[in-house]
């Protein structure tokens, strides 16, 4: 079935106005490939004419068009010098022509139904994610359509696509080599946007330093982070003096932090032996270098547990020090080698779950509590609480993990139940 030409401009100028979105199937089915439509304003290369005479059209087209040479620019890849020997009927040679016509078909071809449908559909997705962002933003509805920085902060989000994209197609214009054109785009937006390079956007920074820059930023802010604190601005967008002069004074604190938590690191990272790592873990006060000898895959086990044990003594707020006492746990329970275990190993483990049941513990650690307790019952054999214990983790993660902490859980409550039928089996 194909839809006539008025039940398109009706569903379409229904969504252009927000009043009613068009679900997937119907735009599947208004845009099949039976499809015929005609659009004024393309532009298509007459393999009946000669060379001259699709050029001749073709310069017609951009006069009717009104494009300028910097338009011409921006939206092909023709050079601006190039449009403006076109524009001011300047000789051309015929591969120069024939250039010209082509960039021109590429651009202002008639779509495909093939091609509308997935303009379409992206368009649709794009719409979903902006308002499932707007309501996880706690953004009122009646605000959500506003345009307005102020009474709605997913303009924030808009707008950083904006740069990105803008940036992007700016660098592309001026490279033919991919590595050029990241390079180009790095150093404008170095250059643009100097602060938020350091900040917002420092994912796209692709070397080791840029990376280890980016998780110290987010680990600081995320730690920082209560579930009452109102949303931050991330953008110099539309916002008064006062709110620009606190917008750069976090930013540039948030960068001389990260750096410092950086070169602090780098530090205890680098250390020659034991004996100066261990030194090194005693003598620095900075939870975020320490979180990284914990995370280590080079540094032994025991300077994993003295770092993790100097992060509980140093934390600064309950949160660091239940993440200090979770790395503890981890390191003890976790350990296949039961060599390295502590003769009050049991006693130790228990002590540290109660310290942790005191502790305002932020409910995205619930599931992480309840792993580590779980394991802990096992190896008291306490098999009937260990179960409980991986059935609730595995169920506050279904509401707030979808990670490898998720997969780390169904993968110990599936051991769990793989050793479980195995002793029933040979009893």
């Amino acid at each position: 079935m194909v839809a006539d030409a008025r039940s398109i401009r009706k569903t379409l100028h229904s969504w252009y106005a927000g009043t009613q979105t068009p679900g997937i199937n119907k735009i599947l089915e208004f845009f099949n490939e039976k499809l015929l439509l005609q659009f004024h304003g393309v532009f298509h290369w007459n393999p009946t004419e000669s060379l001259d005479e699709n050029f001749d059209r073709a310069r017609a087209f951009l006069r009717r068009k009104g494009l300028t040479a910097h338009d011409l620019s921006v939206e092909t890849p023709i050079p601006k010098a190039m449009a403006g020997k076109i524009l001011d009927n300047l000789t051309l040679s015929s591969e120069e022509k024939y250039d010209f016509c082509y960039q021109l078909c590429q651009r202002y071809q008639a779509p495909s139904p093939q091609i509308i449908r997935k303009r379409l559909l992206y368009a649709r997705a794009f719409q979903a994610t902006y308002f499932q962002l707007a309501s996880a933003l706690c953004i009122p509805k009646s605000m959500q359509n506003s345009a307005s920085p102020s009474e709605n902060p997913a303009m924030q989000v808009i707008k950083i696509f904006e740069i990105a994209y803008n940036l992007t197609i700016d660098s592309s214009a001026k490279s033919d080599d991919d590595s050029n054109e990241y390079e180009l785009f790095m150093e404008s937006l170095k250059e643009k946007h100097p602060i938020e390079a350091a900040t917002t956007f420092l994912s796209l920074n692709e070397s080791i330093e840029g990376l280890q820059s980016l998780a110290n930023q987010l680990n600081r802010r995320l730690m920082g982070l209560g579930e009452t604190d109102e949303i931050e601005h991330e953008i110099p967008f539309s916002r008064c003096k006062k709110e620009l002069v606190a917008l750069f004074e976090r930013k540039t604190a948030l960068i001389h932090s990260s750096e410092y938590d950086y070169e602090e690191s780098h530090r205890l990272n680098t250390a020659d032996n034991d004996a100066e790592l261990f030194q090194r873990i005693e003598g620095t006060s900075n939870w975020v270098a320490l979180n990284s000898i914990v995370d280590s895959e080079t540094a032994s086990l025991a300077a994993r547990r003295a770092a993790a044990w100097r992060m509980v003594e140093v934390a600064s707020t309950d949160l660091e020090k239940a993440y200090g006492l979770i790395a503890v746990l981890s390191q003890l329970l976790n350990d296949p080698d039961k060599r390295n275990r502590t003769a009050d190993a049991n006693d130790l483990a228990n002590s540290m779950l109660q310290k942790l049941e005191q502790i305002d513990v932020k409910k995205e650690l619930t599931p992480l509590v309840l792993q580590l307790k779980a394991k802990h019952e096992l190896a008291k054999n306490e098999l009937k609480e260990a179960k409980t214990n991986f059935d609730k983790a595995l169920s506050a993660l279904r509401n707030q993990s979808f990670g490898t902490l998720r997969g780390e859980v169904a993968r110990d409550a599936l051991a769990y139940s793989g050793e479980r039928d195995r002793s029933f089996r040979g009893s």
